[in-house]
């Protein structure tokens, strides 16, 4: 039996309808990507847990990806057969203010449905074009919140494809990081929210909102921040003063909005940004002596 026909079986036996061939740069926000051999959106935890116990039996290689909204794929064809967690997206509200999210929510629409329920924690979340397990895993956040303020506990499928579930602590959070091993595939989050009027909580995602919308280049397409921000500093500062807004290689550009954005503004190519992030770290390094670390995840070979 050739790849193709192994991989076949394996989707028809997890239940799970594949797709060959897509544009990965339709599922991501920054619009650049090569092709998925296989691209496939598990309807349940259990189809996923049949999916992966395949792929490990027969050493097939996969990715997870969400809106795709850190992320910045190589122009080439990947091997790798791509789950997409958009099915496993329910939202549901418990007891003591306690919400259950799936790991392909979008973390959006989480926030919207606390406000709907007058629960406040969420607020800052208003705009974040990323899906609740991508926030987790890499403890998103904005304007002075990270996510694990308002987490309670995550369930994952571990390498063993044995069912994990973490306490926050057991996490060990930091800025822009989590303890989850590579293989780790996030399921569910649940967040401990708080009663408050529901006008207000309105009030502040507009107020979050409008300070995204004046301060980010969100009309143009991007991977989000490029960068983490160094102790003490700000890496769009930095680029800033260090004279790059503006600065373009082909068609990728440093947002004169904000300088920790590259936007895609030209039709631009994986190699444009590629070195564009170079650029950027090594004039920053010159002018600084400042090593930046890369916040969004790149797939390369």
């Amino acid at each position: 039996m050739n790849l193709n026909d192994t991989m076949e079986h394996i989707f028809t036996t997890a239940g799970i309808p594949c797709e060959k061939n897509v544009h990965l740069k339709y599922n991501t926000t920054m619009g650049i990507g090569g092709y998925a051999a296989w691209f496939v959106r598990p309807p349940t935890v259990e189809s996923l847990l049949e999916l992966k116990i395949h792929l490990d039996t027969c050493q097939q290689g996969y990715k997870i990806i969400g809106k795709g909204s850190n992320l910045i794929i190589e122009e080439k064809l990947l091997q790798q057969v791509i789950i997409s967690l958009e099915n496993m997206s329910g939202i549901s509200l418990g007891d003591n203010m306690i919400v259950t999210a799936g790991a392909g929510a979008p973390l959006n629409r989480l926030c919207h449905f606390a406000a709907k329920n007058a629960l406040a924690g969420l607020e800052c979340a208003a705009g974040i074009p990323g899906t609740v397990g991508g926030a987790v895993a890499m403890n998103a956040g904005a304007f002075g919140w990270e996510i694990k303020d308002s987490l309670v506990s995550v369930i994952i499928l571990n390498k063993n494809n044995q069912i994990d579930v973490y306490e926050k602590d057991a996490l060990h959070f930091q800025y822009r990081k989590s303890c989850f091993a590579p293989e780790d595939i996030i399921l569910t989050a649940e967040f401990q929210l708080q009663q408050k009027d529901a006008k207000s909580i309105q009030e502040n995602i507009q107020l979050y909102q409008s300070r995204r919308f004046n301060n980010q280049p969100l009309t143009e397409k991007s991977s989000g921040c490029i960068f983490k921000n160094p102790p003490g500093n700000h890496a769009g500062k930095m680029i800033e003063e260090a004279g790059l807004k503006g600065y373009r290689k082909g068609g990728a550009v440093i947002s004169e909005k904000h300088a920790n954005f590259i936007v895609n503004r030209f039709n631009a190519s994986f190699e444009d940004v590629m070195q564009l992030i170079g650029q950027i770290k090594e004039t920053v390094w010159k002018r600084f002596s400042v090593e930046l670390e890369n916040e969004v995840i790149i797939w390369h070979s």
